[in-house]
């Protein structure tokens, strides 16, 4: 089963956009994979037949807006995604459960008609849950900067 509605807006005369999109997503196995170690160190891949339903959340939003006189664009946005399913740990069937988050802004730039620039910022989150025990949430930044010149005008 499946569900995705989403919501888009434009608007062109004030330079506003955004989206809002939400996944539902539930699938039914009649198997579960597991990884056991054999007496010489080698990874051996395997499945039990067992019921094993999946679920996995998806929200995600944007707004943006693009300035004219300044020639800049600018955008938020977010993701939240949630997963649960059951995995095989020591050889048991455990429920696992895992949340990402991640926003960020982007600023888009034409400086002129030879040279453009993009910054983008991300921060990302991560939770992971196995039964009732809960890791550390660790996250991670990205920063990206790019820079275009055009230098020579090609024909066409």
């Amino acid at each position: 089963m499946r569900a995705l509605p989403n919501i888009r807006y434009r608007n062109p005369i004030t330079s506003v956009f955004g989206y809002l999109i939400y996944t539902n997503r539930l699938t039914d196995n009649n198997l579960i994979y597991g990884t056991r170690l054999t007496a010489k160190g080698v990874a051996e891949n395997y499945a039990l037949d067992l019921f094993n339903r999946s679920k996995l959340q998806t929200l995600m939003m944007q707004v943006g807006k693009y300035i004219e006189t300044l020639k800049i664009q600018v955008s938020l946005e977010y993701q939240l995604m949630l997963s649960e399913r059951r995995q095989i740990i020591n050889g048991i069937a455990v429920p696992v459960a895992n949340q990402n988050n991640t926003y960020g802004a982007r600023i888009n730039c034409k400086m002129s008609k030879w040279a453009d620039f993009e910054y983008k910022y991300k921060r990302l989150g991560f939770k992971n849950q196995v039964n009732d025990r809960i890791s550390q949430p660790p996250s991670q930044q990205l920063h990206l900067l790019n820079m275009n010149f055009i230098l020579l005008k090609t024909p066409m």
